[in-house]
């Protein structure tokens, strides 16, 4: 499973990874996660292979509806 994970503080992006990552040993599931920061990065270089995208909602250039919003243009 493909997951991406949008947010402007590393620290946020850190404890989802970790708590993914946690997830992922319990349950046997495989993660291949992908970080960005800030909605604008991950919009423009955005390819239709996340099965789960995490977006923060305050972000500096482009927030988290803004990218959303994209995203549900491009994908």
């Amino acid at each position: 499973m493909n997951i991406c994970v949008v947010d402007d503080e590393i620290e946020n992006i850190e404890n989802l990874k970790k708590m993914l990552n946690q997830y992922s040993k319990e349950n046997n599931v495989e993660f291949n996660i992908t970080s960005f920061n800030d909605g604008w990065e991950f919009i423009s270089t955005y390819k239709p292979i996340y099965d789960i995208v995490f977006l923060d909602i305050v972000m500096p250039k482009m927030n988290g509806l803004e990218a959303a919003e994209k995203l549900r243009n491009k994908d």
